[in-house]
């Protein structure tokens, strides 16, 4: 049995209301067979509420509870201790399935896999998010490695922690032990060893991949069921109004009642702030946009540059950690070109000077069309009469996450993105250090003790957050790559892994090696004078196999007089108890408490990512279709405010690299930066970066307000603004579900108001009124 250790066909290859028993077939397959009416108590099965067999041996899952879930369970009973690649196909479908728990990974249609490793440890080999919303039937297919000595395998189908349904058939799962043709090195996540073919493979990371005859991936779902929008007049093209930028348009046609002409917004002194727009085409067209200063009075404020936001199909057919690509801005500077009932989402950013005058500045944007058509939009523009007091780095910061950026370009690209960053907020930067060019090297120096002989990474770092004037805490994450610097600068063999190796050698024990270890922290730490910093350990130490690398790293960063930190769940974090979490927990949850409480007992922090936090939305995998301005904004504002526990979070991701064009029709493969350079070397912002800007600002409006109501106790409308202030509180953490797809979906629900959402242009209105209330409070 080379190739096929055994073969599944479970409920769903058209066995009309069958029981699955287990029967010999060919040598190197077991297969289900069918023999009765009631699939329900075939062996393997098992099914959680809402879920039940369906029509010709498939699964129907329905879940209609706030977080609820819904889903058909296999267990196999097969031996799959031989270890190899598993193969899963499906056919899926689901029907206005939406999230309770938008910025959680595994809300909405899932299919999870786990099996029980020769350690006993729970291993997650493989779990996919196929999306929301609504699709037609499609046949899907992963794979993923089984570790050899495995003990038994899980495999779930259905909808987790949302609202609606989803259909499961034709189910079939294979196991192949590695050959020539199969043989790939990596790690399952969570496993020491998880040994595919040989030990070569030891901490290495699996680049695993899912594929799909139709890919979820990519922007399937057909135009609107609303009409198109007709224009008066007989023109060509329109202006609309634009309330979820996530929904580009470049496919589908916006809402009749989106059609407008004139639009307004508001910005304070030295505050960058975006209005999203579109030019709707009725018939095809190609339009040139342009725009002037706006002036109030005798005052100007410098034109609005315009972007539009390319809608790519995503990476068909891949699934990884790493590979969606955001929605790039780029600058618009010649035709557009639009078929015909289709649109260009664009977007007018106003950088505002910090001196500029309170006012309404008044200005157009013009649209005209190779005919010689022009539309104008006017654009009412306000410079509010008061600054923003961002929160100071003691009590929040926003902490943007770096890719692998020690490369062509750095440090003068990273110094220009810094400063950029600077400018929307962000005064705080992680520094990668456990992959990519530029990492720590130590070598002995001629007293015997270990120095540093090249540390790139952290260079470029450093010269741009002192060019850039940040003054939040700069974190630098090792993972187990200092350690391995150590043994290789003292000629020690040491495994080197991609930042998640947790073979511990017994020289890292001895007094002698822990002393080079603190000895090169110091170093470093001199490197840094004058810049608040903070060493991460091992990545996510989830695992019981991480913790005790993550303890001894633990106690050589504290030796070295330097501040520990982690990313972690909660539970990772009390067997390791650095001054710093930051944590996947989610907020309003006990473990999320306890981190709070924890935490503040031994003078530490706690900061967010993932689930409220880092991730955001920036890129896919897990995360299927999601992406967008919204809800990054959300997490990033709101979301972060209404979360008293944490002092700030993470966002991922920025990184050099990956120089992109208008022209490329596919979203290219690599790290899903949140900013991009085009091919002439300029930077570009995109949607998601956007998002987390517009929240940092959001952030800063509520800081504000809530430090003016502090101050101004005496205010005769005080005590009723801060009334008003808590309901609109109340509301947006009841209704903050901020939705993002990449189909008609989004814009259905919002308009139809079948559910209550949190859209872009919510999040203006209620930035608008804690603006109305500090204005207030300053007469």
């Amino acid at each position: 049995m080379p190739f096929c250790r055994f073969f599944i066909v479970a409920l769903a290859v058209a066995l009309a209301h069958s029981c699955c028993v287990f029967s010999a077939a060919a040598a190197c397959f077991i297969e289900l067979k069918a023999s009765s009416a009631d699939c329900s108590k075939a062996e393997g099965w098992s099914y959680s509420r809402g879920a039940v067999q369906g029509d010709a041996g498939g699964i129907n899952c329905s879940s209609q509870v706030f977080r609820g879930e819904s889903f058909a369970i296999f267990r196999s009973p097969a031996d799959i201790s031989s270890g190899g690649l598993m193969r899963i196909s499906f056919d899926a479908s689901w029907d206005n399935v939406i999230p309770d728990e938008p910025s959680y990974s595994c809300a909405g249609v899932c299919v999870l896999v786990e099996y029980v490793d020769s350690n006993g440890r729970k291993i997650h080999p493989k779990n996919i998010n196929m999306g929301f919303g609504t699709r037609k039937k499609a046949a899907y297919e992963m794979e993923f490695p089984i570790a050899k000595g495995a003990k038994g395998f899980w495999a779930y189908f259905g909808v987790r922690w949302a609202r609606g349904s989803a259909k499961f058939s034709n189910i079939r799962i294979t196991l192949e032990e590695p050959n020539s043709a199969t043989r790939r090195k990596g790690a399952v996540a969570g496993a020491t060893s998880a040994e595919i073919v040989d030990s070569t493979n030891i901490g290495a990371n699996i680049g695993a991949k899912s594929t799909a005859k139709e890919s979820f991936l990519m922007e399937t779902t057909p135009p609107p069921s609303w009409p198109s929008p007709k224009i008066s007049g007989g023109g060509k093209f329109a202006f609309f109004r634009v309330d979820s930028p996530r929904r580009t348009f470049d496919r589908h046609y916006p809402h009749p009642t989106q059609l407008q002409d004139e639009f307004s917004l508001s910005a304070t002194p030295g505050e960058t702030m975006d209005l999203f727009f579109g030019v709707y085409a009725e018939k095809k067209s190609a339009i040139t946009i342009t725009s002037g200063s706006f002036a109030a009075g005798g005052n100007e404020i410098t034109k609005p540059l315009i972007y539009r936001a390319h809608n790519w199909m995503r990476a068909d057919g891949k699934l990884g950690a790493y590979i969606k690509i955001p929605e790039v801005l780029f600058p618009v500077e010649s035709a557009q070109e639009l078929p015909e009932s289709t649109s260009a989402m664009l977007m007018a950013q106003f950088c505002v000077p910090a001196d500029a005058k309170p006012g309404v500045y008044r200005g157009e944007v013009v649209a005209t069309s190779e005919s010689g058509e022009v539309r104008k939009a006017k654009v009412n523009f306000t410079v509010l009469p008061f600054k923003l007091r961002w929160p100071s780095n003691a009590k929040h910061e926003m902490i943007i996450h770096g890719g692998p950026y020690a490369a062509k370009g750095a440090p003068t690209r990273l110094v220009e993105l810094f400063k950029w960053l600077k400018g929307r907020g962000f005064e705080s930067a992680l520094v990668p250090c456990q992959y990519g060019p530029g990492m720590l090297e130590l070598e002995k120096d001629g007293k015997g003790s270990v120095r540093i002989k090249s540390f790139k990474k952290l260079d470029d770092a450093l010269t741009a957050y002192r060019a850039a004037g940040l003054t939040g805490t700069l974190f630098i994450h090792f993972s187990d790559k200092l350690e391995v610097a150590v043994a290789k600068a003292l000629g020690i063999t040491m495994a080197d892994a991609a930042g998640e190796q947790t073979h511990m050698i017994p020289e890292m024990s001895e007094p002698w090696f822990k002393a080079a270890a603190v000895d090169a922290l110091k170093e470093i730490a001199q490197k840094c004078c004058g810049i608040p910093i903070a060493i991460l350990g091992m990545d996510e130490p989830n695992f019981e196999a991480r913790v005790p690398r993550t303890k001894w790293e633990k106690e050589i960063i504290e030796q070295a007089g330097l501040t520990s930190a982690i990313y972690c769940s909660s539970d990772a974090w009390s067997k390791v108890r650095t001054k710093i979490a930051i944590s996947s927990t989610a907020p309003g949850t006990k473990g999320m408490q306890m981190l709070a409480r924890e935490t503040s007992k031994i003078g530490g922090k706690l900061y967010l990512y993932s689930l409220e936090g880092s991730y955001g939305y920036a890129f896919g995998s897990v995360h299927g279709a999601w992406g967008g301005l919204m809800p990054s904004r959300q997490t990033v504002g709101w979301s972060e405010f209404l979360t008293p526990e944490s002092v700030g979070h993470t966002v991922w991701l920025f990184a050099l690299g990956g120089q992109v064009s208008q022209e490329d029709e596919m979203a290219p493969n690599g790290w899903a930066s949140l900013t991009r350079y085009d091919k002439t070397g300029r930077l570009l912002s995109t949607l998601q970066m956007e998002g987390d800007c517009l929240g940092a600002a959001d952030y800063a409006y509520l800081n504000t307000l809530t430090e003016l109501l502090e101050e101004r106790k005496s205010h005769p409308r005080r005590v009723a603004i801060a009334a008003e202030f808590d309901a609109l509180k109340r509301s947006i953490r009841a209704n903050w579900h901020p939705y993002c797809l990449d189909s008609a979906d989004a814009e259905r629900v919002a308009l139809n108001g079948d559910v209550v959402t949190h859209l872009n242009a919510d999040a203006d209105k209620a930035r608008q009124k804690v603006a109305n209330w500090i204005i207030e409070l300053l007469k």
